[in-house]
């Protein structure tokens, strides 16, 4: 623990808690659990082991966008999306009776049951959700993720050289080794169209 003053002798402005000595911090700092890169708690409290980690190697693309200029869709950069953290939490819808556990114990007020990607393991599942991921083994070399959010649905189809994304009245054809467009069809009456869920689609097809 810090020294403190003792009490006669808090008569004045100086501190009452001093700083900590340089042995002091070091082994104060040796106790760091890194949580901002490794914190599964939620993983282990969960009753139901519906709270599962994963690795993936960190990743940044320069994302380009689709944009209406002119009457004509072009493509444009977009700002990067990157992952810096190695270590990945996501929840198993199925196995998961919203009991409240990881939002309890997680030290940074998180509610991972909600916040964190929820993966159905069946279609049925899925299709009874207004929200998640479906993951689905094509053939060996081709894996087809779905998404989720407010009954809208996005296709994800990993090949072994590209992604192929799919949303009503969008088709877009990605180079998987930095994300960049190759190819697209529009027949809806988007303005602009971005990939932020694409990006986060092929993150969670690591699992």
């Amino acid at each position: 623990m810090p020294e403190e003053l003792d009490l006669d002798k808090r008569n004045n402005f100086k501190l009452v808690s001093t700083t900590l000595s340089e042995k002091s911090a070091q082994i104060e700092a040796a106790r760091c659990l890194y949580c901002d890169e490794l914190c599964n708690i939620c993983v282990t409290v969960c009753p139901n082991l519906a709270n599962q980690q994963y690795e993936i190697e960190p990743v940044a693309y320069d994302m380009q966008k689709i944009v209406l200029q002119n009457g004509e869709y072009n493509i444009v950069n977009d700002k990067k999306y990157s992952v810096t953290q190695k270590y990945q939490v996501y929840n198993i819808a199925d196995w998961c009776n919203e009991c409240g556990n990881c939002n309890t114990i997680c030290p940074t007020k998180d509610a991972p049951y909600i916040n964190k990607p929820k993966l159905h393991l069946s279609q049925q599942s899925f299709l009874d959700s207004p929200h998640g991921y479906f993951i689905t083994a094509k053939t060996n070399s081709t894996k087809i993720i779905f998404y989720k959010k407010a009954r809208v649905i996005y296709k994800l189809v990993e090949t072994e050289n590209y992604y192929l994304y799919a949303i009503k009245g969008v088709t877009v054809k990605f180079n998987k080794a930095d994300f960049s467009i190759i190819d697209f069809e529009i027949i809806n009456n988007a303005k602009e169209i971005d990939f932020k869920v694409a990006f986060e689609m092929s993150i969670l097809n690591k699992i």
